[in-house]
């Protein structure tokens, strides 16, 4: 005696992906395959991917870069490489402030309690992310090399490094224009940073060099007192008499 299921008419891709994810975790699929094994005979590979930041949740720029990076570490293992696919969580503070700040309407006047909401903000974000990398099929060694940078070993590791670093003098101390938030009153790394389009106003200032002048133009004149130094087109035969001299800035 014989039985047929019918299939369905409409395929639903969540109720198939989640019955085939529940078999590999019951199955212990990833920890057999996925995990790295230190004392592996196998020549290592690593992929050392940046952690993503822990303000918000998954977008689609982390889950095409996530896919790429899994594609690449299945086929090493395929290889018979020993492959160790870490995945960290940048903890990053100004963004988290942001959100907590906007979102949560905690105020900075308690500044412990605002740390607190803070991490609490972080770990619902990290949570939330790991649930839709495990959704999509992203399989990093989670069990072994899964980390955060608010973790005390890693300030630890952070702290060393930088230690070493600075006693090889690789490391120094300078003073250098920033881009700078009066809001958030803190200096803005070039990845925090939007840039918009917009006409403005292109002015003419006049840089006396010996007894003569060179023109120079401009969209931020308020940077003039700062210039440092003229450039040129060096296949432009008019400006080579410039090599060598000073020029005296009009401000």
């Amino acid at each position: 005696m014989t039985s047929t299921e019918e299939l369905p008419k409409l395929y639903d891709p969540r109720s198939v992906e989640e019955k085939w994810q529940r078999y590999w975790l019951s199955e212990e699929v990833y920890r057999q395959v996925y995990r790295f094994d230190p004392n592996s005979k196998k020549p290592p590979f690593v992929i050392d991917t940046p952690p993503p930041f822990t303000s918000g949740e998954l977008h689609m720029g982390h889950a095409y870069w996530n896919i790429l990076n899994d594609v690449v570490a299945r086929y090493k293992r395929m290889r018979g490489y020993n492959v160790l696919l870490p995945q960290g969580w940048d903890c990053q503070g100004l963004p988290t402030e942001l959100k907590v700040q906007y979102i949560w309407k905690v105020s900075k006047d308690n500044p412990e309690h605002f740390r607190v909401k803070c991490m609490e903000w972080t770990e619902l974000m990290i949570s939330r992310m790991k649930e839709m990398m495990i959704k999509l099929g992203y399989r990093p060694d989670w069990e072994q090399f899964e980390y955060r940078t608010m973790d005390r070993w890693y300030w630890a590791c952070v702290q060393r490094t930088l230690l070493n670093l600075f006693k090889r003098g690789l490391v120094y101390q300078k003073e250098f224009p920033v881009h700078w938030c009066p809001k958030c009153g803190t200096a803005l790394a070039q990845a925090e940073l939007g840039y918009v389009e917009k006409d403005g106003l292109l002015y003419y200032v006049s840089f006396y060099v010996d007894e003569k002048t060179v023109e120079v133009a401009t969209t931020r004149p308020e940077l003039i007192p700062a210039c440092q130094a003229l450039a040129y087109n060096p296949k432009d035969s008019r400006y080579s008499w410039l090599i060598g001299k000073k020029a005296k800035t009009p401000i």
